[in-house]
């Protein structure tokens, strides 16, 4: 049920609301991470190839990049506590679904659903702004902020030891349960909002965007040896795109604001976010596949069992924690260019390294920190303060939004790329990915983020018109 601007108020919030916005915050992040590091669990027990598995990586990632400025654009016209009370409940399914699945398919509906558990944090921020003074609403943002954080490193470094010790199931189950339980609290902690956006949802533009991607991921699940459903899928793509684009450019209230990427900074911004994302995102989902890969039957590998791989993650996950404020300092000292750069060079040097190195514990960790913790850390922060520069405060959040779309789809497109990769390159006798395989896909994510380098030129090194603060890595 929607708020509307005639409501009457409810009590005015208190710790219990912002209680409730930690604990669904908190729950949601450990819910959206999980599948991160519990991916190779995943794909033995459904007996998934490895472009089934990189199909499911990119689900989560695409509804957010498509649902994200739905639910904006819907917490704007009808409030954002009845819409965020929806979400928690498409989350809760969707948890629930995955928990169960025993197919591909039904565990593809799963993370569809709680893909739009995304849209939670930009709406809890407008309930914050609208609901509370001034000083409150700061400290509640930075709260929701750090528990962001926090929640997906717990379900990164929990979904393994859950894994071992308990289930798949109770790796999904229990972060469902203190959604459900914040869902029973939210109608009754959480303030109504008065309504006070105009303009419609651009439901063509939502479409026709989804259609885009969703063919674009087919056809590189597929590849050319698809034949000709391939190349059906590749014209579509081209089709596709071009109708978004030109439906987006004429509507009244667009989706993505594509006129934004015509500011100066603004086109540069996103494009290395997009091709960071490739480049990360696979490093993502190689490093699990290839650490679990038992080394008597494949050749190489760890053999690690989901509690390893968790450890390995582990101190990748505490440096991206504390490494966005260190990065803010460093881009108030030389600027966003000069610290974009720097994030990928040492990204690229994780994924370098790995190509041949990947044959031991140690290798691993340093691997992942320099490639998703210091590197992608470092260039996202001095990237979301190039964007904020690049724009007026009025179009922050909207040059922010078209950022994380950016990299959310280029973070897919990597992901399927590897994943057909490992599918294409396996041992006919073990339906094992070759080492060649894994040596292929880092190659390829060290060449993308190097890629970027010849882009950050256009990245304003300062602040055009005024300082800002460095934006936090996310």
């Amino acid at each position: 049920m929607s708020d509307t601007a005639s409501a009457p108020p409810a009590a005015k919030p208190g710790p219990l609301a912002l209680f409730v916005l930690s604990v669904l915050v908190i729950a949601i992040s450990a819910l959206e991470s999980m599948p991160l590091s519990a991916l190779p669990l995943i794909q033995r027990e459904l007996g998934l190839t490895p472009a089934q598995a990189g199909l499911l990586s990119t689900t989560l990632i695409l509804t957010a990049a498509v649902a994200g400025p739905i639910v904006g654009r819907f917490g704007d016209l009808y409030g954002g506590r009845g819409v965020l009370l929806v979400i928690i409940w498409c989350v809760v399914v969707g948890g629930v679904v995955s928990a169960f699945a025993a197919s591909f398919p039904v565990m593809l509906i799963g993370q569809l659903l709680q893909g739009f558990g995304f849209g939670f944090l930009p709406l809890s921020f407008a309930l914050l702004r609208n609901s509370f003074p001034a000083a409150g609403m700061s400290v509640g943002i930075g709260l929701i902020t750090g528990l962001y954080t926090v929640g997906g490193a717990a379900g990164v470094l929990g979904a393994g030891p859950l894994a071992d010790a308990l289930s798949r199931q109770w790796m999904f189950l229990l972060p469902t349960a203190l959604v459900v339980l914040a869902g029973v609290l939210a109608p009754f902690t959480l303030p109504r909002t008065r309504v006070k956006g105009a303009g419609r949802v651009d439901w063509v533009g939502a479409v026709l965007l989804a259609a885009l991607l969703s063919a674009l991921m087919l056809g590189l699940s597929s590849g050319p040896q698809g034949g000709a459903a391939f190349w059906m899928l590749l014209g579509a793509v081209v089709v596709l795109g071009v109708c978004w684009v030109l439906v987006e450019r004429r509507v009244r209230d667009p989706l993505i604001d594509l006129s934004m990427l015509g500011k100066p900074g603004m086109w540069s911004s996103c494009l290395i976010s997009a091709v960071l994302g490739a480049g990360y995102g696979v490093m993502y989902f190689l490093i699990p596949q290839l650490v679990v890969l038992p080394p008597a039957v494949a050749g190489f590998g760890l053999g690690a069992s989901m509690t390893d791989l968790s450890v390995y993650l582990l101190p990748s996950v505490l440096v991206a924690i504390v490494i966005g404020p260190a990065s803010g300092y460093l881009v108030r000292k030389v600027g966003s260019r000069t610290t974009i750069v720097a994030g990928l060079l040492i990204t690229s040097a994780g994924a370098l390294m790995a190509i041949w190195w990947h044959s031991s514990p140690w290798q691993i960790v340093v691997i992942l920190l320099l490639s998703t913790g210091i590197g992608v850390g470092v260039a996202s922060t001095a990237l979301y303060t190039g964007t904020v520069e690049a724009v007026t405060a009025e179009e922050t959040g909207i040059a922010t939004g078209i950022n994380l779309v950016a990299r959310s789809i280029g973070a897919a497109v990597g992901v399927q790329i590897v994943a057909v990769l490992l599918t294409a390159m396996s041992e006919p006798v073990t339906k094992l990915p070759k080492e060649s395989a894994f040596q292929l896909g880092f190659a390829l994510s060290a060449g993308a983020v190097l890629l970027a380098l010849t882009v950050s030129y256009a990245v304003p090194s300062r602040a055009r018109t005024n300082h800002v603060r460095p934006a936090a890595a996310v």
